[in-house]
């Protein structure tokens, strides 16, 4: 899988291997992303911390917890800037409520779980960083709102600045600059939406698909970058003093003036925002020659230009004998040709070829947009179908996970190993084609309710499993 890699990679190698070598390698790449997890069992001693391990653990707290932290989340989307004085005491006193809630969920799993035990699970680390920055931005603001009600002068203090949801987010009283990062703190909140991943079978599934489709899209994304930094070096050398004054799309925020915003504007075309339309701007053959400074004309120059009747003349570019700066000029122009350049200068911002600017864009569109960026999605799809092939295993996702559920029953700590003793137990309940099939499964199930999996030797009797 060197060319490859991820997903795709049985699939792309499945003239060089046997059906039973592939089936072997979509085994392997289903147990990479099956891991332990520790069983969090409940405190040996204390009734009441019993309780609320029971609380913690049921599905309806789980369930009461997603409920509240979608509703903080379409609370945030509520902010927006010149609220009514009611809506937002409102926002605070939810910001408030919804802090207290997500405090008290910590609270509650810390006395059930203990500090150990809690801080064992990643997802809980999360949820506390996100209790910690939600209470520092509640005391944070809430002494900014105090202090600028009665400090600097008494009540009415003046505030400056702009206020969302009662956080100040320009300057308040004479506190110079206000602390900006109190919203950043409080929309912290919402990347406790992130927790609905695990829960969420086909957006497991679907980012699964992805994270294995990482190191061909990386491949395919080296082949992108270095075929945009090519196209930005030229781009830069032919189009950097490209007219910019009148173009529909090439300006300060769009040119080839130097390499990285040539890369910023070839990146925009990727997206195939109006990539022709700045193809157009560098094709530019007529009026595209500026005057830089006061040029005086030649006697000779504005006879022939008189004789001819140049529009230059007859639009007033020529004012008693002299260009004025900023005029921009034909490059065929009889008026260019009579400015003596003495204290000005002219600049050719000109197309180099019409020809050329299409051949450079056009051949730019199809290697990237239409080859590279397609060949991304087929790496995605290739990975997809390869997931969908998955379900005709021999030893499929569902027995892997019912295997590191079972293991994990019986290793609650997570450590990966075993005692011998624990073997009998494994195999009864894994079934088959990973476990055994046993005739007698009343007595397992009876086994089983004892919740002692593992006999120890007393006296003269056997050790070991059954």
């Amino acid at each position: 899988g060197g060319g490859g890699g991820g997903g795709g990679v049985a699939a792309r190698t499945g003239a060089l291997l046997t059906p039973q070598q592939q089936q072997w390698l979509m085994t392997q790449r289903i147990m990479s992303l099956m891991e332990l997890s520790r069983i969090l069992t409940p405190p040996p001693r204390q009734w009441w911390r019993k309780k609320v391990y029971r609380l913690v653990t049921s599905q309806l707290f789980d369930s009461a917890t997603m409920i509240v932290t979608i509703v903080s989340v379409v609370f945030l989307m509520t902010i927006h800037v010149g609220m009514s004085a009611r809506w937002s005491q409102i926002l605070v006193e939810g910001n408030l409520i919804f802090t207290v809630l997500f405090a008290a969920e910590m609270v509650l799993k810390l006395t059930a779980f203990g500090v150990e035990g809690y801080f064992t699970v990643s997802w809980n680390v999360f949820d506390a960083f996100v209790v910690v920055t939600s209470v520092v931005g509640v005391v944070v603001n809430y002494t900014v709102r105090s202090s600028s009600a009665g400090g600097g002068g008494g009540r009415g203090a003046p505030v400056t600045g702009t206020t969302i949801a009662g956080t100040a987010i320009a300057t308040t009283g004479d506190s110079g600059n206000a602390l900006t990062f109190i919203p950043i703190l409080r929309a912290l909140r919402a990347a406790r939406i992130l927790r609905l991943i695990p829960k969420a079978k086909g957006l497991r599934m679907l980012l699964h698909t992805l994270l294995w489709s990482l190191p061909a899209i990386a491949n395919v994304g080296g082949v992108l970058l270095m075929v945009l930094l090519l196209y930005s070096i030229v781009g830069m050398n032919l189009f950097a003093l490209i007219k910019q004054d009148g173009a529909q799309e090439i300006g300060p925020h769009a040119n080839f003036d130097n390499v990285p915003m040539s890369a910023f504007t070839l990146f925009r075309c990727m997206t195939g925002e109006n990539w022709n339309g700045i193809m157009q701007d560098t094709m530019v053959t007529q009026g595209c020659v500026v005057v830089e400074g006061l040029c005086t004309l030649t006697a000779q120059g504005v006879a022939a230009a008189v004789v001819m009747g140049t529009s230059e003349l007859v639009d007033g570019i020529v004012v008693n004998g002299t260009v004025a700066d900023g005029s921009w000029l034909d490059p065929g122009s009889l008026v260019l040709k009579a400015v003596t350049k003495s204290g000005c200068k002219t600049v050719n911002r000109c197309s180099p070829a019409p020809v050329l600017s299409a051949l450079y864009f056009c051949s730019y569109m199809l290697i990237v947009a239409q080859m590279l960026l397609q060949l991304v999605i087929a790496v995605i799809l290739d990975s997809i179908e390869l997931t969908a092939s998955e379900e005709n295993l021999v030893i499929g996702k569902g027995q892997l996970a019912h295997f590191v559920n079972v293991w994990q029953e019986l290793d609650s700590k997570a450590a990966g190993i075993l005692h011998a003793t624990a073997l009998t137990s494994l195999l009864c309940q894994l079934g088959p084609p990973m476990g055994v099939l046993t005739t007698i499964p009343a007595s397992l199930a009876a086994a089983m309710a004892t919740d002692k999996p593992r006999r120890k030797k007393r006296g003269g009797g056997n050790r070991g499993g059954k």
